[in-house]
């Protein structure tokens, strides 16, 4: 049950625990839980939590959460990426909620772009679970391993990694490890909506050919990017593995043709 969705149910209570923990959770507050499973998490987070509501494409996974009886557990079966959630919005108002998600592995960066850049739901502080390297790669910007998702990811957060998941802590064991890691809202100001599509662009085109120096792939922009990078205070002969997300900020707010 669950196999085909590549579900790996979490068994370890000691995991459970230092999740719990992470989550910071209230007796006030709303909790959006991705991929609940046999809800191993999802009980635990009712006897604390003022409503969990969780996403389960499994529907018989779902129908087993629903007929739980938990009165504040509020069930939606489907996709996540496909759920419309303004209702889930409309439901929980404009209170920011806690998220906690043991990703599948296969669709982490769909998942983490729709919750970390699209953000259709103000978050307070998410928790999640996936693979060890994704995990690494998410949490460490200016890094040989950073990728598209890192900046994506952390755009509008701060990520943290906070401690790696052994195969034997699942049934079925994956076979790689698996992490947790914390992401927060940063403080950063807030950015016009041309800005961040200018954001979006550029990482998107610096990645695309990652090897190249700043000033050769951000041709695909603009004709002379020299200028513009010098006056982002960047050095043109830089890659775009090397730079901060404040750094792409710069470069988004500066930028002479993302039109």
């Amino acid at each position: 049950m669950g196999r085909k969705w590549g579900q790996h149910f979490l068994r370890s209570q000691a995991v459970i625990e230092k999740i719990i923990k992470a989550g910071e959770i209230s007796a006030t507050e709303t909790i959006l839980e991705i991929g609940p499973g046999e809800g191993v998490l999802t009980y635990e987070m009712c006897r604390q939590a003022g409503a969990v509501h969780v996403f389960e494409i499994d529907p018989e996974l779902a129908e087993k959460l629903r007929q739980s009886g938990v009165e504040n557990l509020f069930v939606h079966q489907g996709d996540f990426l496909e759920a419309e959630l303004e209702t889930l919005r409309t439901t929980v108002g404009d209170a920011p909620v806690t998220v906690v998600a043991n990703l599948p592995y296969y669709i982490t960066a769909p998942i983490l772009q729709r919750l970390l850049w699209q953000r259709p739901l103000p978050i307070r502080r998410a928790v999640l679970m996936m693979q060890d390297e994704v995990a690494r790669r998410v949490c460490g910007p200016a890094s040989k391993e950073a990728g598209a998702i890192t900046y994506f990811a952390n755009a509008f957060f701060h990520t943290s990694y906070l401690f790696k998941v052994p195969p034997g802590s699942f049934s079925p064991p994956p076979k790689v490890n698996s992490a947790v890691i914390l992401a927060s809202p940063s403080d950063m100001e807030p950015p016009t909506s041309q800005q961040v599509k200018f954001f979006e662009r550029i990482v998107a085109t610096v990645f695309r050919t990652r090897r190249k120096q700043l000033a050769r792939s951000l041709r695909a922009i603009t004709p002379e990017p020299t200028q513009w990078l010098e006056q982002s205070e960047i050095d043109p002969k830089r890659r775009p593995e090397t730079l901060t997300v404040q750094e792409f900020w710069r470069l988004a707010r500066n930028c002479p043709h993302c039109e």
